[in-house]
């Protein structure tokens, strides 16, 4: 029986800041990280600012999980009070569908498996770069998939004729 080659399984693209709503159908939900460009403040169970917001995912991720281990506790706080609810509209919508007041409150996040990095490698039919790292940013995984796919396209036309 043929089996495929697969590579990279162990990576995973983290997101340090989901809803930690366990129970809820929103557990998991994903808060942008632009907050914390913005102002918003991770604290831990006392109320405190315990790691850099800004640091990037993999050091946050890993922080927050540190902090979670210490606190023994499943979550910490993503304080959004800094943050003008007009520019992430979307965000403290959500918060309000599940209860939340982050005008007013801390809101309980934890890190959470955002898409699994690995795959089959191949050729043009199937892409997996293996050029990711842990603290992948959106705009640069966009910049990223443009560049690759214009490479694929131009080898794809130097090797397939009716692509030219």
């Amino acid at each position: 029986m043929a089996r495929p080659c697969l590579a990279d399984l162990e990576f995973c693209q983290f997101h340090p800041t989901a809803l930690a709503l366990p129970g809820s159908d929103h557990d998991g939900t994903l808060l942008t990280e632009a907050l914390r460009g913005d102002g918003a403040t991770p604290l831990d169970a006392s109320g405190r600012r315990f790691t850099d917001e800004l640091a990037p995912r993999d050091e946050l991720t890993a922080a927050i999980l540190d902090r979670m281990d210490a606190d023994g506790a499943d979550h910490v706080a993503l304080d959004l009070r800094a943050i003008d609810p007009a520019r992430f509209a979307n965000v403290f919508a959500a918060c309000h569908r599940t209860g939340l007041a982050p005008e007013q409150e801390s809101v309980p996040v934890a890190p959470a498996a955002h898409y699994l990095i690995g795959g089959v490698p191949a050729t043009i039919a199937v892409y997996h770069g293996g050029s990711n790292s842990a603290s992948r940013s959106a705009p640069s995984k966009t910049d990223h998939s443009l560049q690759e796919s214009r490479a694929t396209r131009g080898h794809a036309r130097r090797r397939v004729p009716r692509l030219r």
